[in-house]
């Protein structure tokens, strides 16, 4: 049993990566604190089974984040059935080895505009007055990577490096408002897409690396909700490394 809960009771959020992974369980626990979640992510399965756990808490739908209009179009539906949103949380992505010698920029152009320029493009619309009530929280996914530069994956670093430099300038432009956003930088976390790529490049030297162990979702999901609540209202701007020691 957690030492902490949590009552998001009344609250609404978007989670976007909620068929798997840390999005998936973000969704379930926020659904389980008494929260409202539209869970957005491309596997209609996998929705459907969260959805399933939580059918008068979590509501879902297939869409690709790439896709303003369409993420738009499920936003305003969900807005016009629950109400406005309290935040969001940006937890899509995908994997791809990017190395020079084999650099292929459809993929890396892939990687940035899932894990950066829909991050922007999902804060754009979480906190337009029509979507959003005052003082909306919004926690966004980075990495480890984006420190470490880890080999092979210039996309991806780039993309979560991104993620921070974004977090820090979007914080500028929308406290006016009440409104809060970071980033957290996990480290490694076994998930379907980390282990993807550790089928293709082994993972040896990077679990060595962790002094405590290698994470799970849940050693992410409740740094996340507590971002989210009210605990956490004089944070904004700022990236949280939750890594197992993994940088030191």
């Amino acid at each position: 049993m957690s030492q902490i809960t949590f009552d998001f009771s009344g609250q609404k959020f978007v989670v976007t990566g909620a068929s798997s992974g840390i999005g998936r369980q973000i969704a379930l626990e926020l659904a389980g604190a008494g929260a409202m979640v539209l869970g957005l992510g491309r596997r209609k399965g996998a929705l459907d089974d969260i959805q399933a756990q939580h059918p008068d808490r979590i509501l879902t739908a297939q869409c690709d984040v790439t896709v303003f209009s369409d993420m738009e179009r499920v936003i305003s539906l969900f807005v016009e059935k629950y109400g406005k949103l309290d935040g969001c949380v940006h937890a899509a992505g995908i994997s791809g080895l990017t190395p020079l010698k084999a650099f292929d920029r459809v993929t890396a152009e892939q990687i940035l505009e899932v894990s950066l320029w829909s991050a922007v493009q999902l804060v754009q619309l979480v906190t337009k007055t029509r979507y959003s009530e005052k003082g909306t929280s919004s926690v966004l996914m980075s990495s480890v990577s984006a420190s470490t530069g880890e080999k092979g994956m210039l996309a991806y670093s780039a993309a979560k490096a991104g993620v921070r430099t974004a977090v820090k300038t979007l914080a500028k432009e929308i406290s006016s408002k009440g409104h809060r956003i970071v980033s957290i930088s996990p480290g490694w976390v076994k998930t379907q897409m980390t282990n993807q790529i550790s089928q293709a490049v082994g993972t040896t030297d990077v679990e060595a690396r962790h002094l405590l162990r290698i994470g799970n979702p849940k050693d992410i999901s409740g740094v996340v909700l507590f971002l989210l609540s009210d605990r956490a209202g004089w944070m904004t701007g700022t990236d949280i490394v939750v890594d197992g020691g993994y940088l030191a």
